[in-house]
């Protein structure tokens, strides 16, 4: 099940997107990250994995690749001409590097953007349940967790330019998480957002949609100045 956002035809632009959104709840209320997507002339495809919302199955890897793939032939094939750009959002910014690192040359993916992604099932798990007196109690059992399609292990194999934003505030999955991902990424390819606000927050502000949409039009990074908040742990972070 997938909601196809179009925009006005004066608008339109030469390039699609893939949204893969977060856990939870499911693209009627995901959606409302991209809308302004939509505004600025881009169609989106926004996907309901299986598992969530009106798709049937369960949500596990492998399987949810399969949507993915089937998400970006749909849009191949009714977009021929257009480049193909995939952003995704917490576990789908996991799902997305998993998707394009494997499949990203068959569907000539040009660009890649990552929302508060994490680096390891495993870490992240351990992560949020040590926060608690219990989870720190069941936490060695995040080990049982299958490892295979950790996204730090998989970015290696992406060579497309890729923004990664993170708010240094996100409660959910930590900017940690986000900075182990980040240096997995290809140097010469890579750029990053500390962004602001909670989890998956970073398009309620201008200036990142408006830090995303150069990226965008350039199909590369963007330089960006600093002004507001400040990352020094990992060297090759754009401060914001």
């Amino acid at each position: 099940h997938a909601w196809l956002l179009k925009p006005a035809p004066a608008t339109e632009k030469t390039k699609v997107i893939l949204y893969l959104h977060g856990n939870a709840e499911n693209i009627s209320t995901h959606s409302r990250s991209v809308f302004w997507l939509v505004e600025e002339g881009y169609t989106v495809l926004a996907l309901d994995y299986r598992g969530f919302g009106a798709s049937q199955g369960r949500p596990i890897l492998p399987d949810v690749l399969m949507d993915a793939k089937a998400g970006a032939s749909w849009l191949r094939g009714a977009y021929p001409d257009h480049s193909l750009v995939v952003l995704g959002q917490s576990m789908g910014a996991a799902l997305a590097v998993n998707f394009v690192a494997d499949y990203g040359r068959d569907y000539d993916v040009s660009q890649l953007i990552l929302e508060a992604p994490f680096a390891g099932f495993r870490s992240v798990a351990r992560e949020m349940l040590q926060r608690t007196v219990v989870g720190t109690i069941v936490s060695p059992l995040v080990y049982l967790i299958p490892s295979d399609w950790d996204p730090k292990d998989r970015a290696p194999n992406i060579h497309i330019p890729v923004m990664q934003l993170h708010s240094p505030m996100d409660p959910i999955v930590p900017l940690s998480e986000g900075e182990v991902l980040f240096e997995a990424l290809p140097a010469d390819k890579r750029c990053f957002i500390a962004s602001q606000g909670p989890h998956i927050a970073s398009f309620r502000y201008s200036k990142f949609r408006e830090q995303v949409a150069d990226f965008l039009v350039r199909g590369e990074c963007p330089q960006v100045e600093a002004d507001t908040v400040k990352t020094e742990s990992v060297a090759g972070f754009t401060d914001e």
